[in-house]
């Protein structure tokens, strides 16, 4: 079955303290493959906490559309939703964190948008409170298995949860990687993934760049179909491997091989 794999990056709070660094990782970003950029927002009064003003947040956004970047919101306060309506957000991302937060839960909810949330291991039970209060708002959903720590070792990489979560709630799935090894998004894809969410922080332009690359090939590798060229192909190979086990035996002259090499 194909899938086409969403790829965006998250912004931490400390790097609006220079907003003009934020307009160089977007021009960094745009040049990746990736598809989005996750910015926190604060509140919808200047957010003067992270230093950033309603008008820069536009300017951002625009620039981000600009190099055909999404600009994902991550409200962190009741208040911040409103700003993040009024940028005209497509979608929201809802950190781990926030998953018993039902004020937000529902306030977001009512927007009718796309909620990409972060789900931890060990509180299914919370995971399902959430999903039974959001369900009756339709809006669609994507469940992404997180861990807190960084590096994450491959034994925590969480790939039989990504399965257990699609098959147990139905809804698609995705990746918080922190690995910093592209394998792990690629593993993820494999199993069922259709979001990879990266830090911007952990991860060089370069690895940025790979984790792309990886993504989409393994895209490539998951909507290819079957080739009857290829097949003619294998079979013309086959044919000329199994005479060059019958040339290779020792022979008297005249001797007939009648016997199967395969």
């Amino acid at each position: 079955m194909s899938r086409k794999v969403f790829i965006f990056g998250t912004i931490e709070s400390d790097s609006y303290k220079d907003p003009d660094y934020i307009y160089s990782l977007v021009e960094e970003l745009a040049i990746t493959g990736v598809n989005a950029i996750c910015f926190s927002i604060h509140t919808d009064e200047g957010c003067s906490d992270t230093a950033i003003g309603m008008s820069r947040w536009e300017s951002i956004k625009k620039y981000c559309e600009a190099l055909n970047i999404e600009f994902i919101g991550r409200p962190r306060a009741l208040s911040a939703v409103g700003c993040c309506e009024e940028l005209g957000v497509a979608r929201y991302r809802i950190a781990a964190e926030e998953v018993g937060n039902f004020p937000l839960l529902e306030k977001l909810a009512r927007t009718g948008k796309e909620l990409v949330i972060s789900v931890p291991p060990g509180f299914d039970w919370q995971i399902e409170r959430m999903i039974d209060f959001i369900q009756p708002y339709e809006n669609p959903i994507v469940l992404m298995n997180w861990m807190p720590f960084y590096p994450c070792q491959p034994w925590d990489w969480g790939l039989k949860r990504i399965e257990w979560l699609q098959n147990h709630f139905g809804y698609r799935v995705g990746l918080c990687e922190r690995s910093g090894d592209v394998l792990a998004s690629v593993a993820a894809i494999a199993m069922g993934a259709e979001y990879i969410e990266f830090r911007i922080s952990e991860y060089t332009n370069e690895m940025r760049k790979r984790l792309a690359e990886a993504i989409v090939k393994t895209e490539t590798s998951f909507q290819a179909q079957p080739n009857q060229e290829n097949y003619a192909l294998c079979a013309a190979y086959k044919g000329m491997y199994e005479r060059s086990l019958i040339l290779n035996k020792d022979k008297k002259k005249g001797m007939i091989d009648r016997k199967s090499v395969v």
